[in-house]
């Protein structure tokens, strides 16, 4: 084998020797691609996402890279990318510097998706389509990365495209004699808050009066539109929500007084007022969007933007009330349907072409589910920026016993620190402020900035090639402390870094489970068994109707679980305005059930029907919780309990890098458990979840964007 210059006699590696295994690890991945993936490029490696006959092909591009930490590991990273269809008018000219791609066929005329040289282009491969892939960042694409809502998302999400083509590579290294494995992770389950006891708010806005400014674009663009005071409306109808939520809720939501809604001008309200401020557009809004041209290769317009010619209020808003306690509640449904028709996949699916005529053209807000959690997250919003506008007022608005937790600790992110030492929460930046910076981490830690954090810091991120004199260097500091996450007490100097690894999910058990649910059966597999044996989940008046139902309602001679479920779970019929009405009749009314959990059980218990979830435990625990993996510490920040039937990005792993302190393994498990791991539970920074990292550095994240924004 011949890679660029280095030829390889596979008798005579030395597997031991990095930079031979490394080629040797790429070339064969390269060759694993040309014999047995369809879909490959000559310099880069792509897999499909979707089918090859539309206009744009989304691809997931794969690069491999040696963990140069651990030598024997290999990361691959994928990035989903579009192949944009060639247009006629391209076709009578092509670029040397350009990589084509389309069908090719090899010796035995069978076709694949490959490369094609630019200079024995063939006639029948221009008639079945010819794709390039543009180098610029808006070629970006997205995929999904879990899915469980049916074997055709599943099969198009990216978890199940990678572990398919991992499982094939592991193989075909296998058969070579090369012991490559999957990394296997020992990971520790995290005793966590979980459901309702997340529910419940750690933080309360109480009676504390809102004010809601109306700062929309429709009374100065549309003003015939305008019928009525949309924000004394809004004030009244939400007014009436909150009392509602808090009576649905029980106190989970509001364990005090609800908050007293009014209307007001900005400029007239005192200083730490709260302020709900209503827009009707979304940022970017106001920005057109940029495409290449095809001929040129020039940047042209690809949409105007909708307020073309006017300014975004937003800012000077911001800037014009430094000192009022501000949050943006978006409630035009119109943003919301144009976010969902840009997202959708279908072809089919009709388009909405905006402009200011039917883009402006809405009602009060649906108070709806969307609504009610939007609300929510601008309350919490409007607490957490109180305590960092105000941070004397920390003691009454955080929870006590995570303020607890944060006390003589110093936490640094985005060239800013913060820290609260029982009494008083303070943050400052560290850029251009280094020698206060100094003194307050000694007085609060005793460390030393520069000595003790960023020399360790930066030999981590410079991989030891560290020189002393980059410890003055003031450009290489600000650098670090953009990228890190630092927590630093007496004990201990501790960095919270991105893993380079995901988890994915077990799709090959989803894919059988889903395929099991979406099989066909005979209608009389579905029909019960009599007589009873008296452990049936449902009486035998239920089970007698349940027949007599199957029997007058379903058409099908063949039928799947997943068909019986959706399509007779509940009947539904049009109103008057064609709109798809859930009636009360049904099997789910007749068994007297919300959910197909029962009924799964009575199928595999009493008709031999093995009907398995596809979000049960035994396939994602690992997603549900917090999870550290002691050997590398590493953790993993999943749901609370929720399954999500999709997931748009994939579940990152988190590494701590211990710079200084001393621990044994159980040590450091008992300190993460008191120190670090209840941080991830403040349900008030990502509503009613986890956050991804402690919940400190998402305020200094708050503190940076009200100064930049004053």
């Amino acid at each position: 084998m011949k890679y660029e210059n280095d030829i390889i006699v596979p008798q005579r590696v030395n597997f031991t020797y990095p930079d031979v295994l490394h080629i040797l690890v790429k070339t064969l991945v390269s060759n694993y691609f040309h014999t047995h993936e369809t879909f490959v490029s000559n310099t880069d490696f792509f897999l499909p996402v979707a089918n090859l006959d539309s206009d744009f092909i989304t691809v997931l591009k794969i690069r491999i890279n040696q963990n140069w930490n651990n030598r024997n590991e290999f990361f691959f990273k994928d990035e989903a990318k579009v192949l944009r269809k060639l247009q006629d008018i391209e076709m009578d000219r092509f670029w040397s510097n350009t990589n084509y791609y389309g069908v090719n066929y090899d010796q035995n005329n069978n076709p694949t998706f490959k490369q094609l040289r630019y200079d024995s282009i063939r006639l029948r491969q221009k008639r079945q389509g010819i794709y390039v892939l543009p180098r610029r960042h808006k070629n970006r694409a997205q995929v999904t990365y879990h899915s469980v809502k049916s074997l055709e998302d599943l099969r198009e999400s990216r978890s199940y495209i990678l572990n398919k083509f991992f499982r094939g590579l592991l193989d075909y290294l296998n058969q070579l004699g090369l012991p490559f494995k999957h990394k296997e992770l020992d990971m520790w389950n995290i005793d966590a808050l979980k459901g309702k006891e997340m529910q419940k708010p750690q933080i309360s806005i109480g009676d504390k009066s809102i004010y809601i400014v109306d700062d929309r674009m429709r009374p100065h663009i549309r003003p015939e539109l305008e019928t009525n005071n949309f924000a004394d409306v809004f004030c009244t109808t939400t007014q009436s929500l909150l009392t509602e939520m808090k009576e649905e809720s029980q106190g989970e939501i509001f364990d005090g007084k609800i908050p007293a809604l009014n209307t007001g001008t900005a400029a007239q309200l005192p200083a730490g007022s709260y302020v709900l401020r209503i827009q009707d557009n979304e940022e970017g809004d106001f920005k057109n969007t940029y495409k290449t041209d095809p001929i040129t290769k020039e940047e042209i317009i690809a949409e105007f933007a909708l307020f073309k010619g006017y300014e975004d209020p937003l800012p000077k808003f911001y800037k014009a009330h430094p000192k009022l306690v501000i949050q943006t509640l978006s409630i035009n449904d119109n943003t919301i349907a144009r976010n969902k028709q840009q997202k959708r996949k279908k072809k089919s699916t009709p388009q909405v072409i905006w402009d200011l005529s039917n883009y402006l053209d809405y009602g009060q807000p649906n108070l709806d589910d969307n609504f009610r959690y939007k609300l929510e997250v601008s309350l919490n919003q409007l607490i957490l920026k109180d305590v960092v506008m105000h941070p004397q007022n920390a003691q009454t608005l955080l929870p006590e016993e995570q303020l607890k937790i944060i006390t003589n600790k110093v936490f640094m992110y985005l060239e800013s620190l913060m820290y609260f030492d029982g009494t008083n929460l303070t943050f400052m930046p560290v850029s251009g402020n280094s020698s206060q910076a100094q003194q307050i981490i000694k007085d609060v830690t005793n460390k030393n900035l520069r000595l003790d954090v960023l020399k360790l810091a930066m030999e981590w991120y410079d991989k030891y090639q560290f020189s002393e004199e980059d410890i003055e260097d003031d450009d290489k500091v600000s650098g670090t402390l953009k990228k890190g996450r630092f927590i630093i007490t007496e004990d201990y100097v501790w960095q919270i870094v991105d893993s380079p690894e995901r988890m994915l999910y077990p799709d090959h058990e989803i894919e059988s489970r889903l395929e099991n649910l979406a099989e066909q059966r005979p209608i009389k597999d579905f029909y019960p068994k009599f007589p009873l044996t008296g452990d049936e989940p449902f009486n035998e008046q239920q089970l007698r109707e349940y027949e007599a139902f199957l029997k007058e309602y379903v058409d099908e001679r063949y039928i799947s679980y997943d068909e019986l479920k959706d399509k007779y779970g509940y009947i539904k019929e049009r109103d008057d305005k064609g709109k798809l009405v859930r009636m009360q009749q049904g099997i789910y009314p007749i068994f007297g059930i919300k959910n197909d959990a029962k009924l799964k059980r009575y199928f595999q218990d009493f008709l031999n029907l093995p009907f398995e979830s596809v979000r049960s435990d035994d396939v994602m625990s690992v997603y549900q919780g917090i999870w550290y993996v002691p050997q590398t510490h590493q953790y993993l920040v999943g749901d609370k309990d929720s399954r999500k039937p999709d997931q748009e990005k994939g579940f990152v792993l988190r590494e701590i890098l211990i710079h200084q302190g001393t621990f044994d393994g159980e040590q450091l498990f008992n300190t993460l458990n008191t120190d670090f791991f209840p941080m991830l539970q403040a349900n008030f920074i990502r509503h009613k979840q986890y956050t991804v990292y402690p919940f400190p550095f998402n305020l200094i994240e708050i503190w940076n964007k009200i100064r930049v924004t004053n």
